[in-house]
């Protein structure tokens, strides 16, 4: 069993003493700058948003400029999911979507296989060929990945099923260790 799930979700991002953590994440996964002043909702603000017309289905809400990024979790026993959208706030355009699943022994040869998806009228069309982009990640092996990049690091930090493994992630790498020293609180 995951030890990141959607409750998880709620108090690392939602709660304003994790913002630096929050900007980390965005920055690591979707390449967002740190500095960007982010607007964070969650739940109570959704039915207002839905009355203004925009099709929601999220546990997390973030603006930042005209931008909107919605990051929802499904915890389904043996996998974990995270999606994370992303686009124009104002246009209710989609602009991409990032999907990390964390599986049980995935049976592939690499710790994380990549999947791209894209326009399915065109297929050959190269501006959009990573509308979509699945990540799945098999959490049986993720104490093979180094900690070199950020990216691996959260993904190790997420995908945890102990937390043994969750520290693991932490290696000098100071936003995670405090983020990880408020969810043991």
């Amino acid at each position: 069993m995951n030890l990141f799930n959607g409750e998880c979700l709620k108090k690392v991002f939602y709660e304003k003493q994790n913002e630096e953590q929050l900007k980390y994440f965005l920055e690591t996964f979707l390449g967002i700058k740190k500095e960007e002043k982010l607007e964070v909702h969650y739940l109570g603000v959704i039915n207002e948003i839905y009355k203004s017309g925009f099709m929601i289905c999220s546990d997390l809400i973030i603006i930042y400029g005209d931008n909107m990024i919605k990051i929802n979790t499904h915890d389904l026993g043996d996998e974990f999911r995270i999606n994370i959208i992303y686009g124009t706030k104002d246009d209710n355009e989609i602009g991409k979507i990032l999907e990390l699943r964390f599986c049980e022994d995935s049976h592939e040869e690499n710790i994380i296989e990549e999947y791209f998806f894209g326009d399915l009228k065109d297929p050959d069309n190269e501006d959009m060929k990573d509308l979509y982009i699945m990540k799945i990640i098999d959490r049986s092996r993720l104490e093979e990945l180094d900690n070199s990049s950020s990216m691996n690091r959260w993904l190790k930090f997420i995908g945890a099923t102990s937390n043994y493994k969750r520290k693991q992630a932490l290696e000098n790498d100071q936003l995670l260790i405090e983020l990880n020293m408020r969810l043991e609180n």
